[in-house]
């Protein structure tokens, strides 16, 4: 037997996290386009659909992710020819995950950081402060809360930028959901924030949390949506693992750099994620996403397989080689060509970190 070539179509994965929230329209989240080139893809700049408006209104914004470098993702494995693998199944989404998690995470322009101390919940801007200088203001102690998290919404609907100045407001993101007794898909713009599991334990010990879950937790949201924990100001509380060797996940501050640059595009500037480092603390990095936060370029997946082999037992089996050409990286706000928005150029176009103390 020769080899034989077939081609999949790769994305919406039920393995992936970001599948419900992945799609070709400018108010997904996880914005994905096809490609023909296999070394590079520009997106240009494009019209954002106002998600809040009707769906034949849209703003005058563009966006501009910049050139994406594309590369290809290969597994190979080893199957019974009278079985399918699935392996690549629960491997592709995930490699795909740790990169869109990855160019989210690098290079914040935009963060809420947790006090424990401040009635507000989080640390003030001074003057001159960074996003690494405000990381730095998070210290043992400085969990996560429901006033942390109400201060990041408020960011993100009325675009408040890090230093407490105007930016541009964040568009919320359309999800599908069904309606209830009804097989009919609805659709409802959400702000989505994604928190680590250290993150979620530390709000179980917020009262008003704990409050506000009792209220939501019948909800159709939860029902439909599995890893939707609470909601928040119409922003969806999505609960992920930690970034590990085994499991992509949220990324903390002491998550190797040389391995989390791995999955980071290769055109960007990369930022370490020892600047999101608090005060002799290990920090969570949560974040907010809103529309078309992310662009993820990509071809269909290439199944090869080549000729039956038999193993040691003496049993048949198949090398199969699973191949992408992929490309991911975050959104920025490019106004290069507009004088009145030069204040917002290169600043994140849908996505705001939430710094915690990692306890």
């Amino acid at each position: 037997m020769g080899v034989t070539t077939s081609i999949y179509n790769p994305l919406i994965d039920t393995y992936s996290f970001f599948w419900e929230f992945t799609g070709q329209r400018a108010y997904n989240s996880i914005r994905q386009y096809m490609i023909d080139s296999k070394e590079y893809f520009d997106v240009g700049y494009t019209k954002l659909f106002n998600a809040t408006l009707k769906m034949d209104n849209e703003t005058n914004t563009s966006i501009y992710a910049k050139a994406l470098a594309l590369e290809y993702i290969s597994k190979r494995y080893e199957s019974s020819p009278n079985q399918r693998n699935l392996q690549y199944m629960s491997d592709f989404p995930q490699e795909v995950d740790r990169m869109i998690i990855a160019n989210l995470t690098n290079n914040l322009t935009n963060v809420v950081c947790a006090s424990a101390a401040a009635a507000n919940g989080y640390h003030a801007y001074n003057n001159g402060d960074t996003v690494q200088t405000m990381c730095a203001k998070v210290s043992a102690g400085d969990v996560c809360s429901v006033a942390a998290i109400r201060r990041l919404i408020f960011c993100a609907k009325n675009g408040i930028g890090l230093d407490d100045k105007e930016s541009f407001a964040i568009k919320p993101t359309t999800v599908e959901w069904g309606g209830e007794g009804s097989n009919q898909g609805l659709f409802k713009n959400v702000y989505l924030l994604f928190l680590d599991s250290y993150q979620v334990e530390q709000l179980e010990r917020d009262r008003e949390w704990r409050e506000i879950k009792a209220i939501h937790v019948n909800k159709i949201e939860k029902q439909n949506f599995v890893r939707v924990i609470n909601v928040i100001d119409n922003c969806w509380i999505v609960e992920l693992p930690s970034w590990g060797i085994e499991q992509a996940g949220l990324l903390h501050s002491e998550v190797d750099d040389e391995y989390f640059a791995k999955f980071v595009n290769k055109d960007a500037e990369i930022v370490p994620l020892s600047n999101y480092h608090g005060n002799n603390q290990t920090t969570s990095i949560g974040f907010l996403l809103g529309a078309s936060a992310c662009i993820y370029a990509y071809d269909e997946i290439l199944r090869e397989e080549s000729e039956i082999k038999t193993n040691i037992l003496g049993l048949p089996y198949k090398q199969i080689l699973y191949s992408q050409c992929i490309g991911v990286r975050k959104s920025v706000y490019d106004t290069a060509k507009n004088d009145e928005m030069k204040k917002y150029h290169n600043k994140d176009f849908g996505v705001i970190g939430l710094i915690t103390s990692r306890e």
